[in-house]
């Protein structure tokens, strides 16, 4: 009963205060394509996440009353609030002590990264709770040599492949509590098969034939020895759970009979068994191997402690190197993590090693499979200033592994309790919930004018738009909000937006042929160049009379390569095309329709000193993009004469 209660009380609070600070609407980067894709049953980008996707289509279905967006939202903040809950209550059976599973839980769950996925549409948050029913039933299995348990494990690993393969990176720590007794005494007999498991979802979450084989072998050692005294029958599991494995990652094969139906969201259209196993593997992206390595090892160890630096207080500074406010903080609770820790040990030293072997494989394990290229923000001085970088900060990739530190430093919270006189205790207790105190602030979704600042920037672009307009974009924070606008709130679904990162994928040329004709047989077929592309996608554009609009977020040399030769001019949100041969130094500049967007509320969002500036450095960028109208309308107001080449400079912002 304490151990359910530690579970009711931390999940319940920290449910509150997602509930409290969840985004009222899209958020930027790929909540807009999931939101889209979850609406229509789509296909979002690879791996293609149909488990998610089909789940959260359910369950906003059931709370049909709430705004398709907030629905969804709400389920990330249930799954990361009934996860935190799921820890609690395991803390609370492996130390006997109901307090350490509130304070582990609410320290962890209130932790940036982890916090941050529980208040949008993303996939991390049920990841996840599927991390932490597959512990729970891991320490069931161990603690009773529950074959059944084993087997519900077996299916998690299997159900990692259509949720997203980050479920698996807990597979080694399952494994060692699923086979550990209390004593901490473990059986290889009683591992084998959720070891197979294992190995066999890691295989085919990456379609790699190795993992697949060694699986195949574990199961097969499993299948001939015999069964131990100690009730382990691991004869019995072994074929049962490659089975169950299989059947859980058999929903990916849903990707395959939806794609068919071409839903309005559909990446790399797997209509084929081929392009199927091209959307699990991830084929468009450049997959890299464990060798060479995209950054010095040293420094993308570095880049997680700097994620790590942010996860506490980063209310009192969101700077993302050191700051003096926040950088001490975070070393007092590592300090409290690591006297956690090695008070963890003494306490049960089986769920310790087991919590141990989580934590390394959450971070050196992540770092060494992902091999990540540099933060943005991380590596100047030491890397070449033209070297390649990650497209965002990747601080999600390492939420797990903030969750568990952040649940030992919980142990360490109370571990110092103990220790001081009885009326200090509940005093020091207060850091259990001063990640939430310190957090609130840099990562509250309802703070403006980040709340709304997605569905704004896309109501921005695609209102003032002329009817059947080709509108070209720039890329996922241009494109996603846009997505989500026409798919669930049905605006404007006469525009067509065209997305140029996503113009080398044959698939997405072939999509825009097949639905809108804008491309030609030879030019899908074959990858002929950015500048021919775009070309081609403005001559269709003009042959079938529609008018073609480019985003101000494009830069100058793709957007003159959409209508070479012609001129442009500044229409609110997105330059229109002028037409016979007007080319000319620079845009021009509608001064009614600039001024339009400049007095909306979306240029309000952009922050000229009576609203703060977003939280987000993406939610900067689309402010400077909505500063564009209010920028253009100076200079025309000003009479420049060089105001069109300064407006180039103003609004192309990469």
């Amino acid at each position: 009963m304490p151990a359910l209660g530690a579970a009711a009380i931390s999940g319940g609070a920290l449910l509150v205060v997602y509930v409290a600070t969840l985004a009222p609407s899209v958020t930027l980067w790929d909540s807009g394509e999931f939101l889209a894709a979850i609406h229509a049953l789509g296909v979002p980008h690879p791996p293609g996440t149909p488990l998610f996707v089909y789940a959260s289509n359910a369950w906003a279905q059931a709370f049909g009353w709430l705004p398709f967006a907030v629905a969804v939202n709400l389920a990330s903040a249930v799954a990361t609030a009934t996860s935190a809950g799921c820890f609690a209550w395991l803390f609370t059976r492996w130390t006997g002590r109901a307090l350490v599973g509130v304070a582990g839980a609410l320290v962890g769950g209130g932790m940036a990264a982890v916090w941050q996925s529980a208040t949008e549409t993303e996939v991390y948050a049920l990841a996840t709770l599927a991390v932490a029913l597959a512990l729970v039933a891991a320490d069931v299995a161990g603690t009773r040599w529950s074959v059944r348990h084993r087997v519900l494990i077996a299916f998690l690993f299997g159900l990692a492949v259509p949720l997203h393969i980050s479920v698996l990176v807990a597979g080694p720590a399952v494994i060692l509590l699923a086979s550990s007794d209390r004593s901490g005494a473990m059986s290889v007999r009683a591992a084998l098969a959720p070891a197979a498991a294992w190995c066999v979802a890691v295989g085919l979450g990456t379609v790699s034939a190795l993992p697949l084989l060694a699986g195949g072998m574990l199961a097969l050692v499993a299948s001939v020895a015999p069964d131990g005294q100690d009730g382990t029958r691991s004869r019995r599991a072994a074929w049962l759970s490659l089975l169950v494995t299989m059947l859980g990652a058999s929903f990916v094969v849903v990707m395959l009979v939806r794609a068919r139906h071409d839903p309005a969201v559909n990446a790399g259209f797997p209509t084929t068994w081929t392009s199927l196993v091209d959307i699990v593997a991830r084929r468009q992206y450049d997959v890299p191997p464990l060798w060479p390595r995209r950054a010095p090892l040293w420094l993308q160890l570095g880049n997680v402690v700097q994620y790590a630096d942010w996860q506490v207080a980063l209310g009192l500074s969101d700077a993302p190197g050191p700051s003096p406010w926040r950088t001490p903080i975070t070393l007092v609770f590592a300090a409290l993590g690591i006297a956690g820790s090695v008070w963890h040990s003494r306490v049960d030293r089986r769920s310790w090693k087991a919590m141990g072997l989580l934590l390394l494989c959450a971070t050196l394990g992540v770092v060494t499979v992902l091999n990540l290229r540099a933060g943005p923000s991380f590596g100047w001085g030491v890397l070449p200033v033209d070297a390649l970088r990650e497209a965002r900060e990747r601080d999600y990739f390492f939420a797990l592994a903030f969750l568990v530190a952040g649940l030992w430093c919980g142990c360490g919270i109370v571990a110092l309790r103990d220790r001081l006189p009885r009326g200090m205790r509940e005093i020091v207790m207060l850091l259990a919930v001063a990640p939430i105190a310190l957090n609130w602030r840099g990562v509250d979704r309802r703070r403006v004018p980040d709340d709304t600042l997605a569905g704004d920037f896309a109501h921005a672009l695609l209102r003032p738009l002329p009817a059947k307009a080709v509108l070209v974009v720039a890329g996922d924070n241009d494109s996603f909000p846009l997505w989500y606008a026409q798919e669930v709130e049905a605006l404007r679904t006469d525009v067509t937006a065209v997305t140029i990162p996503l113009l080398g994928a044959g698939w997405y040329r072939a999509e825009l042929a097949r639905r809108h004709a804008l491309l030609p047989a030879d030019v899908v077929e074959r990858w002929q160049g950015l500048p021919a592309t775009l070309a081609a996608i403005g001559a269709a554009a003009r042959r079938d009379g529609r008018p073609l609009m480019v985003a101000v977020s494009v830069e100058p040399d793709d957007r003159d390569a959409v209508a070479p030769g012609e001129g442009w001019r500044l229409e609110g949100m997105a330059y229109s095309r002028l037409g016979g041969g007007a080319a000319s130094a620079g845009p021009l500049v509608d001064s009614v329709s600039v001024a339009r967007a400049a007095l909306s509320r979306a240029g309000a969002l952009a922050g000229d000193g009576h609203l703060p500036s977003a939280r987000d450095p993406a939610g900067r960028y689309v402010q400077r993009l909505l500063q564009c109208p209010a920028v253009a309308l100076r200079y025309v107001r000003a009479g420049d004469s060089g105001a069109r080449r300064l407006l180039e400079s103003a609004c192309n912002f990469r």
